[in-house]
Protein backbone atom coordinates (compact mmCIF):
# COMPACT_ATOMS: atom_id res chain seq x y z
CA UNK A 1 0.00 0.00 0.00
CA UNK A 2 1.60 3.30 -0.67
CA UNK A 3 0.37 6.81 -0.39
CA UNK A 4 0.66 9.72 -2.62
CA UNK A 5 0.61 13.25 -0.29
CA UNK A 6 0.34 16.60 -2.56
CA UNK A 7 0.69 18.67 -4.50
CA UNK A 8 0.15 21.49 -2.01
CA UNK A 9 1.94 22.09 0.95
CA UNK A 10 0.30 24.35 3.98
CA UNK A 11 2.43 24.96 6.86
CA UNK A 12 4.34 21.73 5.89
CA UNK A 13 2.01 19.74 6.87
CA UNK A 14 2.44 17.43 3.12
CA UNK A 15 5.82 16.75 4.74
CA UNK A 16 4.97 16.00 8.26
CA UNK A 17 2.49 13.67 7.03
CA UNK A 18 4.95 11.92 4.73
CA UNK A 19 7.42 11.45 7.63
CA UNK A 20 5.22 10.63 10.11
CA UNK A 21 3.16 7.57 7.43
CA UNK A 22 6.78 6.63 7.08
CA UNK A 23 7.97 6.31 10.73
CA UNK A 24 5.66 3.80 11.25
CA UNK A 25 6.62 1.82 8.24
CA UNK A 26 4.04 2.84 6.11
CA UNK A 27 5.08 3.84 2.28
CA UNK A 28 4.14 7.34 1.52
CA UNK A 29 5.72 10.10 -0.40
CA UNK A 30 4.95 14.02 -0.72
CA UNK A 31 5.43 15.53 -4.51
CA UNK A 32 4.99 19.05 -5.42
CA UNK A 33 4.73 20.25 -8.39
CA UNK A 34 7.17 23.55 -8.62
CA UNK A 35 10.93 23.32 -8.05
CA UNK A 36 10.59 26.42 -6.35
CA UNK A 37 10.92 26.30 -1.74
CA UNK A 38 8.37 26.65 0.11
CA UNK A 39 6.93 30.40 0.99
CA UNK A 40 7.84 29.75 4.49
CA UNK A 41 11.17 27.90 3.59
CA UNK A 42 10.73 24.58 5.34
CA UNK A 43 13.38 23.55 2.79
CA UNK A 44 13.57 20.89 -0.40
CA UNK A 45 10.55 18.66 -1.54
CA UNK A 46 10.39 16.18 -4.17
CA UNK A 47 8.76 17.58 -7.08
CA UNK A 48 7.32 16.79 -10.63
CA UNK A 49 9.69 18.05 -12.78
CA UNK A 50 10.29 15.93 -16.33
CA UNK A 51 12.49 19.33 -17.54
CA UNK A 52 14.64 21.39 -15.33
CA UNK A 53 17.78 23.70 -15.55
CA UNK A 54 16.64 26.08 -17.69
CA UNK A 55 18.93 27.50 -19.98
CA UNK A 56 17.44 31.51 -19.79
CA UNK A 57 15.30 32.51 -16.67
CA UNK A 58 12.25 35.37 -17.13
CA UNK A 59 12.16 38.04 -14.59
CA UNK A 60 14.55 35.08 -12.03
CA UNK A 61 11.90 32.44 -12.60
CA UNK A 62 12.32 29.57 -14.20
CA UNK A 63 10.48 29.54 -17.34
CA UNK A 64 9.74 25.25 -17.42
CA UNK A 65 7.84 25.62 -14.36
CA UNK A 66 4.84 27.02 -16.00
CA UNK A 67 5.52 24.07 -18.55
CA UNK A 68 5.53 21.48 -15.32
CA UNK A 69 2.61 23.40 -13.75
CA UNK A 70 0.04 23.72 -16.58
CA UNK A 71 1.40 20.91 -19.53
CA UNK A 72 2.80 17.99 -18.07
CA UNK A 73 0.33 17.02 -14.98
CA UNK A 74 -1.28 14.53 -16.90
CA UNK A 75 1.66 12.51 -17.25
CA UNK A 76 2.24 13.09 -13.08
CA UNK A 77 -1.29 12.20 -13.10
CA UNK A 78 -0.90 9.11 -14.65
CA UNK A 79 2.66 7.74 -12.72
CA UNK A 80 0.22 8.74 -9.74
CA UNK A 81 -2.40 6.69 -10.95
CA UNK A 82 0.04 3.18 -11.43
CA UNK A 83 2.11 3.96 -8.40
CA UNK A 84 -0.54 4.86 -5.32
CA UNK A 85 -3.79 3.20 -4.05
CA UNK A 86 -4.36 6.55 -1.46
CA UNK A 87 -4.07 9.90 -2.56
CA UNK A 88 -4.26 12.89 0.37
CA UNK A 89 -5.22 16.09 -1.30
CA UNK A 90 -5.19 19.35 1.14
CA UNK A 91 -8.43 21.07 -0.22
CA UNK A 92 -8.68 22.42 -2.73
CA UNK A 93 -5.63 21.29 -4.30
CA UNK A 94 -5.87 18.72 -6.42
CA UNK A 95 -4.04 16.98 -9.75
CA UNK A 96 -6.14 19.27 -11.95
CA UNK A 97 -7.50 23.04 -11.47
CA UNK A 98 -11.52 21.78 -11.60
CA UNK A 99 -10.57 18.61 -9.37
CA UNK A 100 -11.87 16.38 -12.45
CA UNK A 101 -8.90 13.72 -11.21
CA UNK A 102 -11.19 12.86 -8.10
CA UNK A 103 -13.51 11.05 -10.34
CA UNK A 104 -10.86 9.54 -11.93
CA UNK A 105 -9.55 8.37 -8.89
CA UNK A 106 -13.08 7.35 -7.65
CA UNK A 107 -13.70 5.67 -10.62
CA UNK A 108 -10.44 3.31 -10.19
CA UNK A 109 -11.06 2.65 -6.46
CA UNK A 110 -8.34 4.56 -4.74
CA UNK A 111 -8.94 5.15 -1.30
CA UNK A 112 -9.14 9.14 -1.74
CA UNK A 113 -8.06 11.53 1.88
CA UNK A 114 -8.69 15.52 2.05
CA UNK A 115 -7.89 17.36 4.77
CA UNK A 116 -8.91 20.97 5.53
CA UNK A 117 -6.92 23.13 7.06
CA UNK A 118 -7.05 27.00 7.19
CA UNK A 119 -9.80 29.06 6.15
CA UNK A 120 -10.87 27.86 3.16
CA UNK A 121 -12.28 25.24 4.96
CA UNK A 122 -13.22 27.65 7.74
CA UNK A 123 -17.31 27.80 8.73
CA UNK A 124 -17.95 31.80 9.08
CA UNK A 125 -20.49 31.19 11.82
CA UNK A 126 -19.13 27.97 13.93
CA UNK A 127 -18.16 30.37 17.13
CA UNK A 128 -19.94 33.45 18.17
CA UNK A 129 -17.31 34.26 20.53
CA UNK A 130 -15.93 37.64 19.10
CA UNK A 131 -12.22 36.38 18.93
CA UNK A 132 -13.12 33.70 17.28
CA UNK A 133 -11.24 34.14 13.88
CA UNK A 134 -13.94 34.83 11.42
CA UNK A 135 -14.67 37.24 13.75
CA UNK A 136 -11.37 39.08 13.99
CA UNK A 137 -10.22 38.78 10.47
CA UNK A 138 -9.40 42.03 9.22
CA UNK A 139 -7.38 40.63 5.95
CA UNK A 140 -10.17 41.24 3.14
CA UNK A 141 -7.97 39.45 0.12
CA UNK A 142 -8.09 36.39 2.31
CA UNK A 143 -11.64 36.68 2.74
CA UNK A 144 -12.15 36.82 -0.99
CA UNK A 145 -10.10 34.25 -1.79
CA UNK A 146 -11.24 31.20 0.10
CA UNK A 147 -15.02 32.49 -0.38
CA UNK A 148 -15.90 33.83 2.86
CA UNK A 149 -17.98 36.65 0.74
CA UNK A 150 -19.26 33.75 -0.97
CA UNK A 151 -21.04 31.39 1.49
CA UNK A 152 -22.91 29.51 -0.57
CA UNK A 153 -20.26 28.49 -3.11
CA UNK A 154 -17.93 27.43 0.15
CA UNK A 155 -20.85 25.04 0.93
CA UNK A 156 -20.91 23.62 -2.26
CA UNK A 157 -16.91 22.95 -2.53
CA UNK A 158 -17.36 21.17 0.68
CA UNK A 159 -19.90 18.96 -1.06
CA UNK A 160 -17.90 18.17 -3.55
CA UNK A 161 -14.63 16.91 -2.17
CA UNK A 162 -16.91 14.89 0.90
CA UNK A 163 -18.43 13.68 -1.91
CA UNK A 164 -15.54 12.09 -3.30
CA UNK A 165 -13.44 11.87 0.29
CA UNK A 166 -13.11 8.36 1.82
CA UNK A 167 -12.15 9.76 5.05
CA UNK A 168 -11.80 13.97 5.55
CA UNK A 169 -9.29 15.39 8.26
CA UNK A 170 -9.69 18.39 10.25
CA UNK A 171 -10.84 20.35 13.04
CA UNK A 172 -14.88 21.07 13.85
CA UNK A 173 -14.40 24.12 12.94
CA UNK A 174 -12.90 23.12 9.10
CA UNK A 175 -14.83 19.97 9.16
CA UNK A 176 -18.60 21.59 10.26
CA UNK A 177 -19.76 21.51 6.31
CA UNK A 178 -19.25 17.80 5.99
CA UNK A 179 -22.58 15.89 6.63
CA UNK A 180 -21.20 12.37 6.87
CA UNK A 181 -19.27 12.97 10.34
CA UNK A 182 -18.38 8.97 10.31
CA UNK A 183 -15.86 10.36 7.57
CA UNK A 184 -14.41 13.00 9.95
CA UNK A 185 -11.11 12.63 11.91
CA UNK A 186 -8.62 15.59 13.92
CA UNK A 187 -5.92 16.18 11.92
CA UNK A 188 -2.57 16.04 12.99
CA UNK A 189 0.73 17.32 12.69
CA UNK A 190 4.07 15.48 13.29
CA UNK A 191 7.24 17.04 14.05
CA UNK A 192 10.75 16.33 15.09
CA UNK A 193 11.62 15.37 18.64
CA UNK A 194 11.76 18.10 21.52
CA UNK A 195 15.63 19.95 20.24
CA UNK A 196 15.88 21.83 23.97
CA UNK A 197 14.52 20.18 27.18
CA UNK A 198 12.58 22.57 29.27
CA UNK A 199 14.23 20.94 32.01
CA UNK A 200 17.24 22.34 30.90
CA UNK A 201 16.12 26.10 29.96
CA UNK A 202 16.81 28.86 32.36
CA UNK A 203 13.13 30.52 33.14
CA UNK A 204 14.87 32.37 36.56
CA UNK A 205 16.95 35.20 34.59
CA UNK A 206 15.56 38.18 32.47
CA UNK A 207 12.45 36.86 30.48
CA UNK A 208 12.32 37.33 26.91
CA UNK A 209 8.63 37.39 25.05
CA UNK A 210 7.69 36.84 21.52
CA UNK A 211 5.26 37.29 18.97
CA UNK A 212 5.56 36.39 15.18
CA UNK A 213 2.82 36.34 13.22
CA UNK A 214 2.69 35.09 9.83
CA UNK A 215 -0.20 37.82 9.06
CA UNK A 216 -0.80 39.92 11.98
CA UNK A 217 -4.67 40.42 10.23
CA UNK A 218 -5.56 37.21 11.65
CA UNK A 219 -3.29 36.46 14.81
CA UNK A 220 -4.65 38.82 16.97
CA UNK A 221 -1.70 41.61 17.09
CA UNK A 222 -4.02 44.47 17.08
CA UNK A 223 -4.73 43.42 20.71
CA UNK A 224 -1.42 41.42 21.42
CA UNK A 225 1.29 44.39 20.53
CA UNK A 226 -0.37 47.01 22.89
CA UNK A 227 -0.23 44.49 25.44
CA UNK A 228 3.27 43.85 25.18
CA UNK A 229 4.29 47.47 25.25
CA UNK A 230 2.47 47.77 28.31
CA UNK A 231 4.37 44.91 29.70
CA UNK A 232 7.88 46.51 28.48
CA UNK A 233 7.23 49.57 30.31
CA UNK A 234 6.34 48.54 34.01
CA UNK A 235 8.78 45.01 33.73
CA UNK A 236 12.43 44.36 33.19
CA UNK A 237 11.93 41.78 30.03
CA UNK A 238 12.60 41.77 26.18
CA UNK A 239 9.85 42.23 23.87
CA UNK A 240 9.76 40.96 20.69
CA UNK A 241 7.36 41.56 17.57
CA UNK A 242 8.17 40.20 14.81
CA UNK A 243 7.31 43.51 11.81
CA UNK A 244 8.56 42.22 8.72
CA UNK A 245 9.43 38.91 6.49
CA UNK A 246 11.52 36.69 8.60
CA UNK A 247 13.99 34.08 7.19
CA UNK A 248 13.38 30.09 8.94
CA UNK A 249 16.66 30.65 10.04
CA UNK A 250 15.52 33.97 12.27
CA UNK A 251 12.24 32.28 13.45
CA UNK A 252 14.15 29.37 14.78
CA UNK A 253 16.82 31.56 16.65
CA UNK A 254 14.36 33.43 18.33
CA UNK A 255 11.95 30.13 19.45
CA UNK A 256 15.87 29.28 20.76
CA UNK A 257 15.87 32.58 23.31
CA UNK A 258 12.45 33.06 24.03
CA UNK A 259 10.98 31.45 27.23
CA UNK A 260 7.68 32.65 26.32
CA UNK A 261 5.71 33.07 22.63
CA UNK A 262 2.16 34.77 22.09
CA UNK A 263 0.78 32.65 18.75
CA UNK A 264 -2.33 33.94 18.52
CA UNK A 265 -5.78 35.27 19.79
CA UNK A 266 -7.27 34.36 17.31
CA UNK A 267 -10.07 31.67 18.69
CA UNK A 268 -9.07 28.62 16.78
CA UNK A 269 -6.28 26.05 16.79
CA UNK A 270 -2.61 26.46 17.75
CA UNK A 271 -0.56 25.97 14.51
CA UNK A 272 3.02 25.40 14.05
CA UNK A 273 4.70 28.02 15.37
CA UNK A 274 3.19 26.74 18.42
CA UNK A 275 4.52 23.28 18.22
CA UNK A 276 8.17 24.44 17.02
CA UNK A 277 8.18 26.89 20.12
CA UNK A 278 7.46 23.82 22.17
CA UNK A 279 10.31 21.93 20.27
CA UNK A 280 12.86 24.84 21.78
CA UNK A 281 11.29 24.77 25.78
CA UNK A 282 9.60 27.97 25.00
CA UNK A 283 5.99 28.39 26.30
CA UNK A 284 2.99 29.10 23.56
CA UNK A 285 0.32 31.09 24.69
CA UNK A 286 -2.67 30.79 22.24
CA UNK A 287 -6.53 30.91 22.18
CA UNK A 288 -7.23 27.67 22.87
CA UNK A 289 -11.02 26.99 23.05
CA UNK A 290 -13.27 24.43 24.18
CA UNK A 291 -13.86 22.90 21.16
CA UNK A 292 -10.13 22.70 20.10
CA UNK A 293 -9.29 21.35 24.12
CA UNK A 294 -11.45 18.27 23.85
CA UNK A 295 -9.08 16.64 21.42
CA UNK A 296 -5.87 16.75 24.36
CA UNK A 297 -6.16 15.29 27.68
CA UNK A 298 -2.76 17.34 28.19
CA UNK A 299 -3.33 21.41 27.20
CA UNK A 300 -0.20 21.42 24.79
CA UNK A 301 -0.54 25.28 24.90
CA UNK A 302 -1.56 28.08 27.81
CA UNK A 303 -4.98 29.64 27.27
CA UNK A 304 -4.97 33.42 26.96
CA UNK A 305 -7.53 35.31 25.93
CA UNK A 306 -7.77 39.52 24.95
CA UNK A 307 -9.25 39.71 28.05
CA UNK A 308 -6.88 37.59 29.89
CA UNK A 309 -3.50 37.71 27.94
CA UNK A 310 -1.67 40.88 30.78
CA UNK A 311 -2.65 39.28 33.60
CA UNK A 312 -1.37 35.48 32.49
CA UNK A 313 1.99 37.42 31.19
CA UNK A 314 2.26 38.87 34.90
CA UNK A 315 1.52 35.74 36.69
CA UNK A 316 3.84 33.94 34.76
CA UNK A 317 6.44 36.61 35.37
CA UNK A 318 6.17 36.47 38.66
CA UNK A 319 6.28 32.60 38.97
CA UNK A 320 8.96 31.28 37.28
CA UNK A 321 8.18 27.91 38.75
CA UNK A 322 5.04 27.96 37.51
CA UNK A 323 6.03 29.18 34.03
CA UNK A 324 8.95 26.24 33.89
CA UNK A 325 6.20 23.69 35.03
CA UNK A 326 3.88 24.91 32.27
CA UNK A 327 6.80 24.54 29.29
CA UNK A 328 7.16 21.27 30.74
CA UNK A 329 3.73 20.29 30.27
CA UNK A 330 3.95 21.69 27.13
CA UNK A 331 6.67 19.22 25.91
CA UNK A 332 4.46 15.99 27.47
CA UNK A 333 1.54 17.19 25.41
CA UNK A 334 4.08 17.15 22.39
CA UNK A 335 5.96 13.90 23.43
CA UNK A 336 1.89 12.51 23.28
CA UNK A 337 0.16 14.04 20.27
CA UNK A 338 3.10 15.51 17.99
CA UNK A 339 5.47 13.43 17.36
CA UNK A 340 6.27 11.73 14.22
CA UNK A 341 6.05 8.69 15.90
CA UNK A 342 2.97 9.92 17.56
CA UNK A 343 1.36 10.89 14.09
CA UNK A 344 2.09 8.20 12.43
CA UNK A 345 0.47 5.71 15.06
CA UNK A 346 -2.71 7.83 15.18
CA UNK A 347 -3.29 7.79 10.99
CA UNK A 348 -2.07 4.43 11.12
CA UNK A 349 -5.41 3.39 13.39
CA UNK A 350 -7.91 6.14 12.46
CA UNK A 351 -7.41 5.46 8.70
CA UNK A 352 -7.57 1.78 8.64
CA UNK A 353 -3.88 1.20 7.60
CA UNK A 354 -2.78 -1.48 9.34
Amino acid sequence: MKIYIGPANLANLSYSIEKSFKTVGIMADFIAYSNSLHQFEYGEEKVFRLINNPPFKIFGKNIFYFINQYFLKPIYFSYTLLRYEIFIFIKPSTFFKNNFDLKILKFLGKKIITINAGCADRDLNFDNDPEYVCNTCKDTAKQKGNLCLNLEEKIARAAFFEKYSNYVLGFADNTSYVKDKAKVHRVAIGMPNIIINAENKDFFGKLRISHLPSNPHVKGTYIIEPILNKINNEYDVEIIIKKEKWSREEIINELKMSHILIDSLAGYTFGVLSLEAIQYGCLPLNAYPDWIAKYYEIPPVVKVTGNTLYETLINLINDRQLLKEYAQRSQQAFNKYFTYQAVGEYYKNQLNLK
